[in-house]
């Protein structure tokens, strides 16, 4: 029955090892395309870039005269932008937006855009995030804000189409992959910073969070540790 009891604890000892991908931000403030515009390579402050695959809603829009107007909207600090798997390979998420003044005089384009994917909707900004909500679609705001403060930080900036956007690709470590030359780069409204999940890179919680070890080990790593912290328990020394 001792040894039942030891078990179990020693178990729970081992149940406190657990691990979950680390994250970083990373800044920038322009996309590139390669010259047969099937690649986008963003370039990070760091020592990061990431080379996505143009998706086909985006082909059409960057291949028509759609692209003259468009700019591109990437979620805003603090919100999971990319996810890097172990393996390297990244997927991500952003808007393209076209506003409504570039449709004026186009009606034809507008049905261009809308054929491809397109909706309308509203740009806010809330307590400077850009955010985009759809027509019909409440405004969103922080758990904590009252209505004045909702009242207060919330601007609409105008009317858009928007166009959301999935990609998927990889993260190299230099800045610029060798067969990705710049022959044209969209230029961003603003600095974007962003959150990166790094599945590269793990972080493993030994016995709580107070003894976090960094880094790709998994809690076999710490197997050695749990077995001393487990011996008192079943009547053995270490």
């Amino acid at each position: 029955m001792r040894f039942i009891v030891s078990a179990i604890a020693f178990l729970v000892l081992l149940s406190g090892c657990a691990s979950s991908s680390s994250a970083y931000k990373e800044s920038f403030s322009e996309v590139h395309f390669s010259s047969d515009l099937k690649k986008i390579l963003v370039i990070g402050t760091d020592k990061y870039s990431y080379e996505f695959d143009v998706p086909a809603p985006l082909s059409q829009v960057i291949n028509s005269p759609l692209k003259d107007g468009m700019s591109l909207l990437f979620p805003n600090d603090g919100v999971i932008a990319f996810e890097v798997k172990k393996d390297g390979a990244i997927s991500g998420s952003f808007s393209v937006v076209l506003p409504d003044s570039f449709f004026q005089g186009r009606e034809s384009m507008r049905k261009v855009a809308e054929s491809i994917g397109f909706s309308h909707g509203k740009i806010y900004s809330l307590k400077g995030r850009v955010q985009v909500v759809r027509d019909g679609e409440s405004i969103p705001r922080y758990v904590t804000w009252s209505d004045a403060d909702a009242e207060k930080y919330t601007k609409k900036l105008g009317g858009v189409f928007f166009l959301p956007v999935s990609i998927t690709g990889r993260r190299f470590d230099d800045k610029k992959p060798v067969a990705m030359q710049r022959v044209d780069f969209q230029k961003l409204d603003q600095r974007y910073t962003v959150v990166v999940v790094d599945g590269q890179t793990t972080k493993v919680d030994l016995l709580g969070p107070s003894a976090a070890i960094a880094g790709g080990s998994i809690c076999a790593a710490a197997w050695p540790i749990c077995l001393v912290a487990a011996l008192p328990m079943m009547g053995m020394k270490p």
